[in-house]
């Protein structure tokens, strides 16, 4: 494999494990066994494996800081993560632990410029990151770099803070099914995300358990302009759109091709954003507690950090105790994190009676 550079995904399907523990075992960190260390180093040195700098710089000494990689968005999905409380409830979980914050914004891009403004000069000891992608360009570095690291409004299996929206959405197709709806169509945003890929899939679930309710669309689009809403309200008389600020679009671009909400389509988001309670508070949507979401988060960094723990900095019950505290995977299994339950279905103007 001369000329070729050898990833650390390379090294590590070589030695049947994850990329985390890969990582963990070549940068010296805790959570795997002497035995199986070795072995990985092995592997490594006959690959002719080296980590780039980028990736060493991200495992240094403690500094009794953790960086916070915020997202940038691209399109309509502009969440506010410091008005929705999700970075409030970071701060004051993190402060009450004695633990500073850095923050960094970014797009989420190969380079991940964000990320090594916050790791390059070893500022930080962990890392919070916002959104990821689907396909996110950051996570070899992420998985490579050997800080333990948390995505928050993830996907479950992303072993980082997500959201539990079951028990709302069921709430929420009681209501529209009790309105009349037989019918609903869902709107996600361009730049699919790990959590609003999840979103999509426990409403389709959760529309499965519905007594009566379909699902008849799905579309991803980068505004709300590109949805015909007149030919759409031929097929759907209710749409679930699986972010608030994209809702609130979708209600104004449908009112202005001429279609009234909610007297000929209802219309519904999902997040209970800051905007719709300042904007437009009659949009019907589903709650999510974006604090309760930060304080998790900050639980589970400092649990992976093995940061000296008190009641207050216990993760909850979705983390397994006794479980290594770096990292995040586990050999053979995803590392379990932090589910965050959507608490309530918000019923609004935007979502009335089935027309007829």
């Amino acid at each position: 494999m001369r000329g070729t550079r050898i990833t650390l995904a390379a090294v590590a399907e070589a030695a049947g494990v994850s990329k985390s523990v890969a990582s963990y075992a070549l940068n010296g960190r805790p959570g795997v066994s002497q035995e199986r260390r070795t072995r990985i180093q092995r592997v490594a040195e006959e690959l002719g494996y080296r980590a780039d700098d980028s990736a060493r710089s991200l495992a240094r000494r403690r500094t009794g800081a953790v960086g916070l990689v915020i997202t940038a968005p691209t399109g309509p999905l502009s969440s506010d993560h410091f008005g929705s409380g999700l970075v409030p409830g970071i701060v004051d979980h993190l402060t009450t632990s004695g633990v500073d914050l850095l923050v960094a914004f970014g797009q989420p891009s190969p380079d991940a410029d964000a990320l090594h403004r916050l790791t390059g000069r070893a500022a930080v000891d962990g890392l919070i990151v916002t959104d990821l992608l689907v396909d996110d360009p950051r996570r070899d570095l992420l998985d490579g770099g050997g800080l333990p690291w948390v995505p928050v409004f993830a996907a479950e299996e992303d072993g980082g803070v997500w959201v539990d929206a079951g028990h709302a959405l069921d709430a929420m197709f009681e209501h529209v099914a009790a309105a009349g709806h037989r019918s609903v169509a869902v709107i996600a945003g361009p730049q699919q995300t790990r959590h609003h890929d999840a979103i999509g899939r426990q409403l389709q679930q959760a529309a499965g358990r519905a007594s009566g309710v379909e699902v008849v669309r799905f579309r991803q689009v980068a505004a709300a302009a590109e949805i015909d809403f007149v030919a759409w309200r031929r097929s759907a008389s209710c749409v679930v759109v699986t972010d608030d600020v994209l809702a609130l679009d979708c209600r104004t671009e449908a009112e202005r091709q001429g279609v009234s909400v909610p007297g000929q389509l209802s219309i519904i988001g999902f997040g209970d954003h800051w905007g719709r309670r300042a904007g437009r508070p009659d949009l019907a949507t589903v709650g999510v507690d974006h604090r309760a979401a930060g304080v998790a988060a900050a639980q589970l960094l400092l649990h992976r950090l093995g940061h000296r723990t008190t009641d207050h900095d216990q993760p909850d019950s979705h983390v397994p105790a006794g479980s290594e505290p770096a990292g995040n995977a586990r050999e053979g299994k995803v590392r379990e994190g932090i589910a965050v339950a959507a608490d309530r279905f918000v019923p609004g103007g935007s979502c009335g009676e089935a027309s007829t």
